[in-house]
């Protein structure tokens, strides 16, 4: 992987979280955080890991976040 898509990688980790932050609507109990972000070398998308807890918590908040 080229250091410039490490960085582009690291970007986008920390904007994600910024916009889980920010502007999703979860609930109180809950800890979403974004483990990694994998772009593709064409930059045209990115799988994004997350990491739910409580994990019984895990299906209904990705369900959430998906809208």
């Amino acid at each position: 992987m080229s250091r410039r898509l490490e960085k582009v990688n690291k970007h986008l980790q920390r904007i994600c979280a910024e916009v889980l932050l920010t502007e999703a609507s979860l609930l109180t109990e809950v800890l979403v955080t974004v483990v990694r972000v994998n772009a593709t070398p064409n930059l045209r998308s990115a799988d994004v890991w997350l990491s739910v807890l409580p994990l019984e918590h895990g299906p209904a908040t990705l369900k959430s976040l998906q809208k």
